[in-house]
């Protein structure tokens, strides 16, 4: 497959819809660390596989990293044993409820974070709950601009079926009923689990050990994005930011973002909030996990993606 010029896409990445042209391949994707317990018990659990995934981390959901030095020690040991560390944003709030100034600061707070404990700037990228790239709208543009400058939009290709781990909370067969198949099935793509639940820590060493006896080759993310662009994420941002025109995306969108205050949104950390409180407890966020087709593209927006 020819390589993709960054240049020619609103919002690069690897959606829903992407398809490797590699067999058996999967890329390990882990959402919302650190957490106190789960994550921890996810990390050996790889470990023992002898398995490298990518974490999409938040600064400020289950745990404060900034004030939490239990926190702080987890993200530490995600990067030193040879996991890719992509951001999940501060606050897991979704994205096209907020200003483009607080996008700005979901993603330069977290990199900012992440540099005082030593860990380098990700240039991979999973948004909140999916939206707004799970089902691109008037407003996708808009949050795109401020995205694509600083990494890859990464989605998913399975997230459950016929529940997302998430839904499953501590139970261990319920997680093994949603994932199982899949990764005994071979199936190339990236799934979507979450390193901070029980059920999900719990079934993950049956899941590795399947793909494993289905021949998978588990890769990194990094790996999906050379395939599609010939070139790095490292390499794909610093290609737009020197490179790609500046569209007036954001100028052009502003309106669609007038009503907000930048300030709130739903999901789990969506009550008032700026960059010096950024986010309190939410509510429910933007539409729970729905039905999703057996290891199809999910293209409905996730309460807790």
């Amino acid at each position: 497959m020819a390589a993709i010029d960054p240049c020619s896409e609103v919002y690069p990445g690897l959606n829903a819809d992407f398809q490797s042209t590699q067999s058996k391949t999967v890329a390990l994707t882990f959402d919302d660390a650190p957490d106190p317990q789960n994550t921890a018990r996810t990390l050996d659990d790889l470990a023992a596989a002898g398995l490298k995934a990518t974490f999409f981390v938040n600064t400020n959901n289950q745990m404060n990293v900034a004030n939490d030095a239990t926190a702080q020690a987890l993200l530490k040991r995600i990067a030193s044993e040879g996991h890719t560390i992509g951001s999940h944003t501060v606050d897991h709030i979704a994205l096209d409820d907020l200003s483009t100034t607080r996008i700005e600061y979901e993603l330069g707070g977290l990199e900012t974070t992440l540099a005082s404990l030593g860990i380098a700037t990700p240039k991979l990228f999973r948004p909140p709950h999916g939206t707004p790239f799970i089902r691109a709208d008037a407003d996708t543009p808009r949050v795109a601009s401020v995205v694509r400058r600083h990494a890859v939009t990464v989605l998913w290709t399975f997230g459950g079926n016929p529940t997302l781990d998430w839904d499953c909370d501590a139970n261990v067969q319920c997680v093994l009923n949603s994932y199982l198949s899949w990764f005994q099935s071979g199936t190339s793509g990236i799934p979507l689990m979450h390193a901070v639940k029980a059920g999900t820590a719990g079934a993950l060493p049956q899941l590795l050990a399947a793909g494993k006896a289905a021949g998978v080759n588990f890769v990194s993310v990094d790996n999906f994005v050379q395939e599609r662009y010939g070139m790095s994420p490292a390499a794909v941002v610093s290609h737009i930011n020197s490179t790609c025109p500046d569209a007036g995306w954001a100028a052009a969108s502003a309106s669609s973002a007038a009503a907000s205050s930048g300030n709130s949104g739903p999901g789990r950390r969506g009550g008032p909030g700026d960059p010096s409180n950024p986010g309190g407890p939410g509510g429910a966020g933007p539409g729970g996990p729905g039905p999703r087709g057996g290891g199809g593209p999910v293209l409905l927006e996730l309460t807790d993606a």
